[in-house]
């Protein structure tokens, strides 16, 4: 079991079919889907046939009722708490299929404790940094890592994004990884550089550090490191939930007991299959 922990939001996908028009119209694409990236993960890993559960938020309202419907009917166990209004993300997608966010988290971040039972047969809790951006969510988080450490369970930390990380400061959030001594983190090329990784890295577990379409380096305290190939992907659209995928791919191959670079190429394979549609889905 999978245990994540974090954000079940409606992404809401605007694929441009030309430049963007400041001050008037210009004509689009709109997908509204699933996302927030632990809801993603936890889809993810049922994917590959993995077992997922989801521990967040969502508003007392449809939009909540019907994601949080779209997950267990996706054979996602769900342990949520209801406030409020659920979240919404607007992602623009560029030609090349980079994405930008525009996020509204409405209650993502209102979780003040971990729900009865949340981390009961769990091997693995998976939290991305997106539980930082706002409290009591991030005190929830920091709580969970630890119990999970006192339970045994093997614990990993995506980067999620360079605005959390500005926002939470990286000075704080290199020490908070310090703290919570991850098994394994996942960042991106940009996080990466401005955490200053791999240059400073001491963490107890694995470093993945993901550049796109080039290889995957994965790095460990002692100074070793390893680098994985990205095969080519021809018409890639949207990127959205790529990184997602690329972690529950990994952990996935980690608990069957694939070795570490074996992982790293499942990893890679999940991600690589969501390129080509909008939103974080196969």
């Amino acid at each position: 079991m999978i245990v994540c922990l974090g954000d079940l939001l409606e992404d809401i996908v605007v694929w441009p079919s030309a430049t963007i028009a400041l001050g008037t119209d210009t004509p689009s694409t709109i997908t509204r889907c699933r996302g927030g990236s632990a809801a993603n993960v936890a889809a993810f890993v049922v994917s590959r046939r993995g077992s997922a559960r989801f521990v967040g938020s969502v508003g007392r309202d449809r939009l909540g009722d019907a994601l949080v419907a779209e997950m267990r009917a996706a054979g996602v166990e769900v342990a949520v708490h209801c406030q409020g209004r659920t979240g919404s993300i607007g992602v623009l997608i560029s030609p090349d299929g980079e994405r930008s966010f525009l996020t509204d988290r409405g209650s993502a971040s209102s979780l003040s404790a971990l729900p009865a039972g949340a981390l009961d047969g769990g091997t693995i809790l998976h939290v991305p940094a997106y539980c930082l951006a706002e409290e009591p969510l991030a005190t929830t988080a920091t709580q969970a890592l630890a119990l999970a450490h006192q339970r045994g369970l093997i614990t990993s930390i995506d980067c999620s994004s360079t605005a959390v990380l500005e926002h939470v400061g990286v000075g704080r959030f290199r020490a908070w990884i310090d703290d919570m001594e991850p098994d394994y983190v996942f960042a991106n090329e940009a996080e990466a550089t401005l955490l200053g990784w791999p240059r400073t890295w001491t963490g107890q577990g694995f470093l993945l550090v993901k550049h796109g379409p080039d290889p995957v380096e994965i790095f460990d305290r002692a100074g070793g490191s390893a680098a994985v190939p990205v095969p080519p992907v021809v018409g890639v659209l949207d990127a959205t939930g790529a990184g997602d995928a690329f972690a529950a791919g990994f952990l996935v191959g980690s608990l069957q007991g694939a070795a570490l670079v074996d992982a790293v190429a499942q990893g890679i394979e999940l991600a690589a299959s969501v390129l080509k549609q909008p939103g974080a889905s196969r």
